[in-house]
């Protein structure tokens, strides 16, 4: 009996496990749409001012920006974008150090018998191998592009 209750908390140990780093991945992903975001607005700018005419108002000198604890900052815009570069790096970095720990925790939930029979051991560990090519496949569909 001691042994079955000691398998259910290894299972349960790593499920959770598991969902922190699947709650980890949702938070740094949303992260990431912001800073997108926040990069697309100031480029638009950017771009408005090669646009203009003379007589126009330009943008903003000045950016306003959200700091980590939700504190707004104003800073120039240069400074601001290379801000919000650097921390888009960043998070980057966490979401690929993150993957890996999604991938570890889902092989240690199976290990442990968390993950039902009807996933194959093969389905099991394309999944835990699985590579990101986002990068080849944007570069393939650029050169059919050009034709």
């Amino acid at each position: 009996m001691e042994k079955l209750k000691q398998g259910i908390q290894e299972v349960e140990v790593a499920a959770d496990a598991f969902k922190l780093a699947k709650a980890k991945g949702i938070d740094l992903d949303r992260r990431r749409q912001g800073n997108r975001e926040c990069l697309a607005a100031l480029r638009r700018q950017d771009k408005g001012v090669k646009d203009r005419s003379p007589g126009d108002d330009k943008p903003p000198a000045n950016a306003f920006v959200f700091s980590p604890g939700q504190v707004i900052v104003r800073m120039p815009r240069e400074a601001a974008k290379a801000l919000v570069e650097k921390d888009q790096e960043a998070v980057e970095g966490k979401i690929r150090a993150n993957e890996q720990a999604l991938k570890r925790a889902l092989r240690d939930l199976s290990d442990k018998g968390g993950v039902p029979d009807t996933v194959g051991a093969g389905l099991l560990n394309a999944f835990v191998n699985l590579k990101d090519n986002t990068n080849t496949k944007r570069e393939v569909d650029s050169d059919d592009d050009d034709q």
